[in-house]
């Protein structure tokens, strides 16, 4: 964008720093042939929650005439799959008025996405990429939602370039720093059986988090009340189908119906945890004929098959199953 980065001045150390006569300021990752910051780049819609953050510091926002004024500061989220009238679709959130009496002092902006999977646009967001034909004002192109934009953001613009709206040149001494994205894992997916009572006295629970969507490869298993120190590995299938203790096993298997593959070249040990994580490759699932891909539409279901021992006798498990249709 228009900033420079300086070693000094920031809230603490180093930020970003705009000084200079211009129509608005902007700070971006992402952009057409410009650098990018991977961790703010990708597919949000697997997260439970995401919020975006920064400090800003006005110095002054001077008018033609020297006399100080405000001017807007919002984020916007590009997304460039989908391109609008307009150009690519995205949607815009405004933080309050920048003016040097209201940040005179390091301030902290933020805006909480607590929906991410959600199509209509949440209080205080805007669309872009076509405008109304009625009112002129922008928003979203044809076959996109706020949850495709989340889905697929190419670009993060942190910008005093409001949708719609148009600006006359001022003079910027603007400092912004500390800009960060926290998130929250999602928990998705169905449950379709639970769990049989295993050494520990409880059923072992298997749940999804990460992201749906099949292109992100993102897609993390965690499975918890393991026995201690217990070796085990993730199964697979397109199908659901419930057998009893399978082969002697003092649980279940609800997974039956369809191939089942089995991730046993990554075998996991529970430790002193009694909780393991993984996150499979979604272009390599192995299936009794090689490897597929995961593929957007497609429902797949998970569950892990343990080692434990019951009055001294050595058995296995199944924990809880968990179905997900890729998005």
């Amino acid at each position: 964008g228009n900033f420079f980065f300086e070693a000094a001045g920031g809230n603490p150390d180093g930020n970003a720093h705009v000084f200079l006569q211009t129509f608005f300021p902007s700070l971006r990752t992402g952009g057409v042939s410009e650098p990018v910051n991977a961790n703010f780049i990708g597919d949000y819609s697997g997260f439970a929650d995401v919020t975006f953050s920064l400090d800003v510091r006005v110095a002054s926002i001077t008018n033609f005439f020297g006399g100080e004024i405000q001017r807007p500061l919002g984020i916007a989220l590009v997304d460039r799959d989908i391109q609008g009238p307009s150009g690519a679709s995205g949607v815009f959130f405004e933080f309050p008025a920048l003016s040097s009496t209201a940040q005179a002092n390091w301030t902290e902006f933020s805006v909480t996405i607590s929906d991410t999977t959600a199509a209509a646009l949440p209080a205080g967001w805007i669309g872009f990429g076509d405008e109304d034909p009625m009112t002129f004002e922008p928003i979203l192109p044809s076959g996109a939602t706020f949850a495709t934009v989340l889905a697929g953001v190419d670009e993060v613009r942190i910008t005093g370039a409001v949708p719609g709206f148009f600006f006359s040149n001022a003079n910027y001494d603007v400092r912004i720093d500390n800009v960060a994205v926290a998130v929250t894992p999602g928990d998705f997916g169905d449950e379709i059986c639970a769990g049989v009572p295993n050494s520990t006295g409880v059923g072992a629970e298997l749940s999804l988090t990460g992201s749906p969507v099949a292109s992100a490869n993102a897609l993390t298993l965690e499975v918890s009340s393991l026995p201690l120190s217990s070796l085990g590995y993730v199964i697979h299938s397109e199908g659901t189908g419930l057998v009893q203790n399978p082969g002697g096993s003092q649980g279940n298997l609800c997974i039956a119906g369809a191939p089942i593959g089995r991730f046993n070249s990554d075998v996991l040990d529970s430790g002193a945890t009694g909780a393991v994580s993984y996150s499979p490759d979604l272009t390599m699932l192995p299936v009794p004929t090689g490897f597929v891909s995961a593929m957007a539409g497609e429902t797949r279901s998970f569950q892990y098959w343990f080692r434990d021992m019951v009055g001294g006798v050595a058995t296995s498990n199944f924990s809880s199953a968990e179905s997900v249709t890729f998005l």
